[in-house]
């Protein structure tokens, strides 16, 4: 990315040149403005997953009927408990597909189908509650900013079109033999149109857009935005799709900082 004038702090090289190139009040200053901010959770969200964070003897039976026991509750709210719903469908979403007879994540899929039980579900209900101001738009959807390019998923702004925080790119399946240099290049593509969609926003308007990347069994979840004058990519969450009762429960830990990025979004 940097023949793309962009720092990208996902890097150790680049922080390890940031602490000796810049001061530390510059460095901190940069730190602090890539954290994402944290988000408070509603009572019951916040039980739940300790909860399953909590289980002694991890199995997919244990935290099944730990998700019953404290989640699903009778007055329920999907708006004022989104927390509570998105942690409910994802962790028995997983569930569901570790226990069944042929564990689809386990087996070689090709993108798309890949897609179809990873970042579509995930994405999907992550911004189920605030589909009223963030819209998705999957397979082979077309962008204005970006000319004909064909995206795996576009985020636009539910009331405008012609506004769109982010995109989606399936740059591999599972367990598939999709090579790294595919994902750079993917990486390269997603930031050249992003940068290029900045360029045109209103002096008013700040400069940042997102992306959400799945490759090698893994979302991720980031940012580019701008600095001080000064492009930045920011990799907010790196969450590996779940194959095992132990990583369910890694999983769950994590969906606290997927509802911050949602927050993020929402406030485009």
């Amino acid at each position: 990315l940097a023949q793309l004038g962009i720092i990208d702090l996902k890097s150790d090289s680049v922080l390890n040149f940031l602490k000796i190139y810049t001061t530390e009040e510059e460095y901190g200053d940069i730190m602090s403005f890539s954290k994402i901010r944290d988000v408070d959770l509603t009572n019951d969200a916040a039980i739940l997953i300790q909860s399953i964070k909590d289980i002694s003897a991890v199995s997919c039976r244990n935290i099944r009927n730990t998700l019953y026991k404290k989640g699903f509750k009778q007055d329920y709210d999907p708006t004022n408990d989104y927390d509570l719903g998105i942690t409910e469908s994802l962790v028995k979403h997983f569930l569901d597909l570790v226990d069944s007879p042929k564990t689809p994540l386990n087996n070689r899929s090709l993108e798309r189908s890949a897609a179809v039980h990873t970042s579509i579900v995930v994405t999907n209900q992550l911004f189920l509650s605030v589909n009223d101001i963030v819209e998705l738009g999957w397979l082979e959807r077309e962008y204005y900013r970006t000319s004909k390019t064909k995206w795996d998923g576009v985020l636009f702004k539910t009331d405008d079109h012609k506004v769109s925080p982010g995109f989606v790119e399936f740059s591999g399946g599972v367990n598939d033999s999709t090579s790294l240099e595919k994902e750079k290049s993917d990486i390269l593509k997603l930031y050249n149109m992003m940068m290029n969609v900045m360029s045109g926003y209103p002096p008013h308007i700040k400069k940042q857009m997102f992306c959400i990347r799945f490759y090698a069994n893994t979302m991720f979840f980031e940012e580019l935005v701008q600095y001080k004058d000064v492009m930045f990519r920011i990799e907010h969450v790196s969450l590996i799709i779940p194959t095992t009762a132990r990583q369910i429960v890694k999983f769950t830990c994590e969906i606290p900082k997927l509802i911050a990025v949602v927050k993020q979004v929402e406030d485009f």
